[in-house]
């Protein structure tokens, strides 16, 4: 008789579970450029991707020592709605920052600036994704990017002689990739597109003056001056991205009491500002219109500091662009605190404008600037005259309160007197009047 040998249920389990283990799906497959996982997505490297053209060569991508610039030559959309940029930087020194792109053309052109994460490089070619970006749905896609960013570097750049920063430093582009959908395959196409190039620049702002007796409750309007590579006979339209910050600052010093906020906006040449929603009881209103000459600025504000002029020597045009606040408390002894406004990352975006009778809207390429934090013209007379008023009766007013306080000055010490009598005894007070109706009741029972 055979012996059948039992099997332990144990190890079935056991089996049962390493099977399904191999079988199950873990999510944790590697991924290129146009696949994306469940909770984190893992990128392909940028040869991977572009040795998948079979017209790609490395050694078309030369490294440069001397050569700073930014070429972005190819684009890809990933399945998840993303856009990936694919720059070549000849140095091998610097990482983008930002594009100026618009993914609509002609009517609808507007193009704005995206941040950029370096996902991968290889030597002189780099991977970025656009932040923030999602890729249409539409069977035709455009986006025109204009140009690069990459921040200022005070060893390679030049840095502005009248008072300016460079925040970033900007490189034409001046592609147009298409990217075509057909029966679910793409097609990517690249064409080259015009633009305008600021080739001068300053950043700055005036200051209309208007206050109380006690504070200052200013006007601080901002603008940049610039000229461009080609000739405008009438400017129209402008886009400008600018970051503001609110700060406070005494003699102690700067301090930031707002986080950054940026601002795109969009200025007309019939469109007006005025002063008057920030200056005080004592403010004389000031008027302007959103697009300027520089002579008409300078018409219209008689008052410029000559740094300032000199500044705007060899401009074209004016964007007045963003008015803010500007107060001062004196009422601190120990020094005048001041609130405003810092603007920075000044760039213009695009310009529509008319020369020889025909009409452009072009994207710019333009560095990222600022300004100081000093007004570009000087107090005139009666300005003068207001602050030395301020002063004299301020000092008044302080000469008085220390009189009134002399004169009251007995007074006071009587008062304080009787303060520090009530306050040594209190006890008794209290125990007096808690006891009280105790001794009242003790005496009558008598």
């Amino acid at each position: 008789m055979t012996k059948t040998k039992k099997k332990n249920p144990w190890l079935v389990c056991f089996i049962l579970f390493l099977m399904c283990l191999l079988i199950w799906p873990t999510g944790t497959q590697i991924a290129y450029a146009t696949e994306t996982q469940t909770e984190e997505t893992t990128y392909s490297n940028v040869l991977t991707d572009l040795k998948k053209d079979e017209n790609f060569k490395q050694e078309d991508y030369p490294y440069i020592p001397t050569d700073n610039s930014f070429d972005v030559f190819q684009i890809a959309e990933t399945t998840s709605q993303e856009l990936l940029i694919y720059v070549y930087q000849p140095s091998q020194k610097f990482h983008a920052t930002q594009i100026s792109m618009s993914s609509s053309i002609g009517v609808n052109y507007n193009p704005k600036l995206y941040d950029l994460t370096l996902l991968d490089e290889d030597q002189t070619l780099q991977k970025y994704i656009v932040n923030d970006f999602v890729v249409k749905e539409d069977a035709l896609r455009y986006y025109e990017i204009i140009s690069i960013f990459r921040p200022f570097d005070k060893d390679v750049d030049d840095a502005p002689s009248d008072g300016n920063t460079i925040n970033s430093v900007s490189y034409e582009v001046a592609k147009l990739f298409t990217a075509s959908t057909v029966e679910g395959q793409v097609s990517y196409s690249c064409e080259v597109v015009q633009t305008i190039e600021i080739t001068d620049k300053y950043v700055g702002f005036v200051r209309y003056k208007g206050s109380n007796i006690w504070w200052e409750s200013s006007c601080d309007s901002h603008y940049v001056a610039f000229s461009t590579d080609k000739s405008i006979d009438d400017l129209i339209e402008a886009e400008i991205y600018f970051v503001t910050r609110l700060y406070k600052e005494d003699n102690f010093g700067k301090r930031y009491n707002g986080d950054p906020v940026d601002h795109q906006v969009t200025i007309r040449h019939d469109q007006y500002a005025d002063s008057e929603d920030f200056q005080g009881w004592f403010g004389h209103n000031h008027e302007w219109t959103r697009i300027q000459t520089v002579e008409d600025f300078k018409a219209t504000n008689d008052d410029l500091e000559d740094e300032t002029l000199n500044a705007l020597a060899n401009k074209q045009w004016i964007l007045r662009f963003h008015e803010t606040s500007y107060t001062q408390s004196f009422v601190s002894i120990a020094g005048n605190t001041c609130e405003a406004t810092e603007v920075t990352n000044v760039t213009i975006l695009r310009l529509k404008f008319e020369t020889d009778g025909q009409i452009y809207n072009l994207g710019v390429v333009d560095n990222q600037q600022q300004g100081d934090d000093d007004p570009d013209n000087f107090s005139s007379w009666f300005d003068q005259l207001k602050d030395w008023i301020k002063w004299l009766l301020r000092i008044v007013g302080i000469i008085l309160l220390v009189v009134l306080l002399i004169v009251c000055l007995p007074v006071v010490v009587v008062i304080l007197k009787g303060l520090w009598w009530l306050i040594k005894n209190i006890g008794k007070i209290i125990w007096y009047v808690i006891s009280a109706p105790f001794k009242l009741f003790d005496k009558g029972e008598k």
